[in-house]
């Protein structure tokens, strides 16, 4: 191909294999392939011959400047230029994006995460992919809090000299808010636990509220939330669940707000309040209980019948056979003090599970190879001018225990505030 460059016009001399159907017009209509400005110089008897083709260009206007030094070239080679930079970086971004995904799939949870903090810090403000790996970055993290907590147990509880001081957990917790961000992880003395704040859902809210991400991110501060009174606890469910009338979104919140209500209903069931200045006998207790319950099990109706075939309906389906037996499903998620809004798979995590190398969780428990831990420090007593915290008791499993053979009476000479 020839560019001849001329005040007026961009002519291209092309070389071409004219086709036998590019030879004329049938019925008026240019053929397909065959430009309707074309005008062959050569002749038209050889059918299939090279021929030379002249086309004016509707690109030039009618009076361009003389052509000097190529400039418009330069300035068309510098624009692909750029464009294929910018291609090439987009390209580079997906692929390690990607890289932290399968990581992550194949159970390098640990490697993946720390991958997506590399691409996070490389990337803050890209719109489109950053949301995308802050939400998965949060919730490798929330699956990882159980391997973390291990390793704190082990390194701080087990084997000689350990247990001594609160020190060593909380050391812990600091290393891994140094590799995963400030305030990722807090260590709980009261459940010797650490789990993960959700710090990268809140980002995802603070700079990206209008991505596709928000909602979800939305949602895990919720469940993180949702330690309290029910009168505090149930309008925040509820407010998240006006919010989202319809889809995925709506799904979770039908399923949030029957367990919710149905661990209101455990609670009560199993008298497990802590009562200030009052005598609830048992049956006051389980007539205050079961509107939560029939709350629980009309919620569980709607998912089922609202999103048949649905994880969260699948699961809201066992749920309900359980509570309508009086039953439940073994786990809590809200109100009480070591609540963590459920584990991942009661959510449907797509994050694998790691394994654990203890066979139980929790301090004291057996199935370590390393042999017998220390006991875990006592968290600082409370000022004796420090009034008791109002909290409900987490009782030791879920199964209800018998009734008891008197009334619940708990009496304290401090005005409190009592839990209705």
């Amino acid at each position: 191909m020839k560019r001849d460059f001329r005040p007026e016009t961009l002519d291209l001399r092309v070389d071409v294999h004219v086709p036998p159907l590019c030879k004329g017009r049938l019925g008026g209509v240019t053929p397909k392939g065959c430009h309707p400005e074309a005008e062959a110089e050569g002749s038209r008897e050889n059918l299939g011959s090279f021929t030379s083709f002249r086309m004016t260009s509707s690109m030039s206007p009618p009076h361009t400047p003389p052509y000097k030094g190529g400039v418009r070239s330069l300035c068309i080679f510098a624009s692909l230029l750029l464009c294929l930079f910018f291609m090439m970086g987009n390209i580079a971004h997906a692929s390690e994006l990607d890289d932290a995904r399968n990581m992550i799939q194949s159970g390098q949870l640990e490697t993946g995460a720390q991958t997506l903090v590399r691409f996070i810090k490389a990337n803050p403000n890209d719109s489109k992919q950053t949301p995308e790996a802050l939400l998965l970055l949060g919730n490798t993290l929330n699956r990882l809090a159980d391997v973390f907590s291990e390793r704190v147990e082990m390194s701080c509880y087990w084997g000689k000299g350990a247990g001594q001081s609160l020190a060593c957990p909380q050391a812990e917790a600091q290393k891994l808010n140094a590799l995963y961000g400030d305030g990722a992880f807090k260590f709980v003395t009261d459940i010797a636990y650490v789990p993960y704040s959700g710090i990268h859902f809140k980002e995802i809210l603070d700079k990206f509220p209008k991505s596709s991400q928000a909602p979800e991110g939305e949602f895990q501060i919720l469940l993180k939330n949702l330690v309290g009174h029910p009168k505090d606890v149930l309008p925040r469910v509820k407010s998240f669940l006006d919010k989202y009338r319809d889809g995925e979104m709506n799904r979770k919140a039908l399923l949030l707000w029957a367990r919710v209500n149905q661990d209101v209903w455990y609670i009560h069931h199993s008298w497990s309040w802590v009562i200030y200045n009052e005598r609830y006998s048992q049956e006051e207790l389980l007539v205050r209980a079961e509107p939560y319950r029939q709350e629980a099990l009309k919620t569980y109706e709607k998912l089922i019948n609202k999103y048949p075939g649905t994880f969260e309906a699948t699961a809201g389906k066992s749920e309900y056979d359980s509570l309508k037996a009086n039953q439940d499903d073994g786990e809590t998620y809200s109100i009480l003090q070591d609540t963590i809004g459920g584990s991942p798979d009661k959510w449907g995590s797509a994050i694998p599970k790691p394994k654990l190398r203890a066979t139980q969780r929790g301090l004291g428990e057996p199935g370590w190879k390393g042999g017998a831990p220390a006991q875990a420090p006592a968290a600082p007593a409370p000022a004796p001018t420090q009034a008791p915290q109002v909290a409900p008791a987490a009782p030791a499993t879920k199964a209800a225990p018998p009734p008891p053979a008197e009334p619940v009476i708990k009496e304290k000479k401090e005005t409190q505030q009592r839990w209705q």
